[in-house]
């Protein structure tokens, strides 16, 4: 790789890191606008991070297939193009698994707010039944298979 090349996928980087960042921010302030109490700043701050990794990694795998398909014209590529499409389904499967519980919590608390928008503390974990669904769907999700 060449220096210009360095450079150019540098920048990329951060210009993708910039618009995870900004994702992640968004998610942030929408609850908040919603009114999202401070006690469940560990589940904002955990699942906003989360999310907008998750969605900046389905965009770069998204990036490394394409490439793939378009670009690879000998078997080295491909394996590179495959290493990258891992990277990126590692990434994203280790994300997986760190937003089930805060975002369960945050699931049960936006529920327990559309019954009852009076209550200012979400409810215990697993005393709304969105939990069973969520968890399965994120299972679901993370294994490949559907129900």
């Amino acid at each position: 790789m060449n220096q210009n090349s360095a450079a150019t996928e540098m920048e990329a980087d951060l210009n993708q890191a910039r618009r995870t960042a900004v994702m992640a921010h968004n998610v942030v302030i929408r609850l908040r606008e919603l009114g999202l109490p401070d006690s469940l700043d560990a589940e904002l701050a955990s699942v906003s991070t989360d999310l907008g990794d998750l969605w900046g990694a389905q965009k770069e795998f998204t990036d490394h297939l394409h490439n793939m398909l378009k670009t690879s014209h000998d078997w080295e590529s491909v394996g590179d193009s495959f290493v990258d499409m891992r990277a990126a389904i590692e990434h994203m499967a280790w994300h997986l698994q760190s937003i089930r519980e805060p975002l369960t919590r945050l699931a049960e608390y936006a529920y327990s707010q559309s019954h009852d928008p009076a209550a200012d503390s979400p409810p215990p974990p697993g005393e709304h039944c969105c939990a069973a669904e969520l968890d399965e769907i994120l299972d679901s999700a993370t294994t490949g298979t559907t129900s």
